[in-house]
């Protein structure tokens, strides 16, 4: 079943997959949604070879990926006046996952807290949480720590960029936008 959580700013829900299924922002265009699709963890083929590991190939980027899959367990972890939060535990192969979806309150509740713990044992493969967004633009924002940086998305000679704090994709029109932390 879905789980909902929800403060001032945000109404988040989680289907019964364990994914985040909407992010509504409720001081935005009177309920903006923010996600196209839901957000999911994505496994995705390292393609190795003579590169370092650290190397992601376009190929990759491009690729359909596999989902985390799993029976997930949801369960309330927090639920007190400062924040509320869900617990999702899920393994996929020999890899276990646990997400906590957290939303404060007050001025720390302007913003949606996704923490994963990973006990990373898949081999081969590439991990990417993916937050597919509403917003749209053909250019994204990076934190490089000492300015930005705006490139073009998933083109073949540029889609890797050295984002060091945050990326943001703010809609064409400046009407909203969402930044990943």
């Amino acid at each position: 079943s879905t789980r909902i959580i929800e403060n001032a700013y945000y109404r988040v829900t989680v289907n019964q997959n364990g994914d985040i299924s909407s992010v509504v922002a409720k001081t935005v265009k009177t309920g903006q949604e923010l996600l196209s699709a839901p957000s999911r963890l994505e496994l995705r083929t390292d393609w190795g070879g003579e590169w370092p590991p650290w190397e992601i190939h376009y190929e990759s980027c491009k690729a359909t990926p596999t989902f985390v899959g799993g029976t997930p367990t949801i369960t309330v972890a927090e639920n007190g006046p400062a924040r509320v939060s869900l617990k999702v535990t899920r393994t996929s192969g020999s890899s276990q996952f646990t997400q906590y979806i957290r939303l404060g309150a007050g001025d720390a509740g302007k913003r949606v807290d996704v923490y994963n713990e990973v006990n990373w044992l898949t081999t081969g493969t590439l991990l990417k949480a993916g937050f597919p967004v509403t917003s749209s633009n053909p250019n994204a924002t990076w934190d490089l720590g000492i300015g930005t940086i705006q490139r073009p998305n998933m083109t073949t000679d540029r889609y890797e960029v050295p984002g060091q704090q945050w990326a943001d994709m703010t809609s064409e029109d400046n009407s909203f936008g969402v930044s990943i932390l």
